[in-house]
Order: structure tokens, then C-alpha cells, then sequence
């Protein structure tokens, strides 16, 4: 038979086991990790080249009615490393009257070459890749140029902004432009025309 004594020392020895399973229970866990390291993101480039951009593809004097210029070629490359979403063609038209400029009725118009002038604008293709680019001295030569589409062929006033077909990343246009001045009323003396052609590109 236990003491009074003996049965407060072994409730004291239980709850000690008690309170030590709880101790343990409360700072003992299992823990593990797992990371995927290295990851970095950087923006793509949209570019578009035009071969000989910095030079002009004509400089023409003296045109009188009935001439056509010499066709001139350009190569258009998406050089960058995204494909656009889309690709227009524009064109910024100006021009000076002559000092004795004027309409076909004889009025001053005011108006440069610009109402006088034909262009005709081809997009096509170039086995070799060569047609727009310097060839034998030549700048812009067409070689094996050959049309598909053409964009426009009219005055050049009436240019109008173009949406150009799907463009691959890398891939080239080649467009061969013909000036001329099909015919002009003697008001057309001494005018002047100039046009920037350009391509933008959005994706």
C-alpha cells in the first residue's frame, strides 16, 4: 500500500512525463525546400532596315512631260528580333510652285509637281536578295526584280498609306519605285516635288 507521500511523488513523476511529450511535440517538425533559381526576362527589339536609308533613291532634274525616270529598288528588312504585328507603307509628299505657276486654266495654283507627278509603287520579290541593294556601281539597281502587287500607280498627291502583308522576323520586301511625268500643263514649269516613303512597324 502507498504512502500519501509516495502517490503525490509519483503524480508529480507523471506529469512530468506529461508536460515533457508536450514540450517535444511543440518544437519538433519535418521541413524541406525547393528553389528555381536563374529566371530573367529582357524585351525583344522591332526593327526594320532599309537599305541605303541615308541616301535618296532619286534626285531628278529637269523632267519634261512624257519622261519616266529610271525604276529604282529598295530592300526592306524586319532586322530585329520580334515579328511585326503589323507594317504600313506612307508617304510625306511636299513640293514648291514654279514663279509662273498655274492651272489649266491659266489661274496660279499655287501647287507644286506634286499634281503632276506619276509614281507607281510594286512590291515583288528577288531570288538572289539582291534587287535594292548597290550592284556594280549602281545604287538601288532592281535586277531580278518581279512585281506581285502593285500599291499604287498614280499622282503622287494621292498616295495613300498602305497595310503591307505578314512580316517574319528576318525576312525582306523589295519595292521598285518608277517616277514619271506623264503629262503637264505648262503651269508645271519650275515645280518642284519631294516625298519621304515610310515603313512603321507595330507589334
Amino acid at each position: 500500500m502507498r504512502t500519501p507521500r509516495a502517490k503525490i511523488i509519483a503524480s508529480i513523476g507523471a506529469l512530468s512525463v506529461i508536460v515533457g511529450a508536450g514540450s517535444y511535440g511543440t518544437f519538433a517538425a519535418f521541413t524541406d525546400t525547393t528553389t528555381n533559381a536563374g529566371n530573367s526576362f529582357a524585351a525583344g527589339d522591332l526593327e526594320l532596315n532599309a537599305q541605303g536609308a541615308t541616301s535618296a533613291l532619286f534626285t531628278i532634274t529637269g523632267l519634261a512631260p512624257g519622261d519616266t525616270g529610271t525604276a529604282k529598288c529598295l530592300k526592306v528588312t524586319a532586322a530585329g528580333s520580334l515579328t511585326p504585328d503589323t507594317v504600313t507603307l506612307a508617304a510625306t509628299v511636299g513640293g514648291t510652285a514654279g514663279g509662273a505657276d498655274e492651272d489649266s486654266n491659266g489661274s496660279p495654283d499655287g501647287n507644286g509637281l506634286q499634281d503632276d507627278l506619276n509614281v507607281r509603287v510594286e512590291r515583288g520579290t528577288s531570288a538572289s536578295g539582291n534587287a535594292g541593294i548597290t550592284t556594280s556601281g549602281v545604287d538601288f539597281a532592281c535586277n531580278d526584280f518581279v512585281p506581285v502587287t502593285t500599291i499604287h500607280d498614280g499622282l503622287l498627291n494621292a498616295f495613300a498609306t498602305s497595310t503591307e502583308p505578314a512580316w517574319p522576323a528576318g525576312s525582306s520586301k523589295y519595292y521598285r519605285i518608277t517616277p514619271s511625268l506623264p503629262t503637264a500643263p505648262q503651269a508645271a514649269e519650275g515645280d518642284t516635288a519631294t516625298v519621304t516613303f515610310t515603313w512603321n512597324a507595330t507589334t
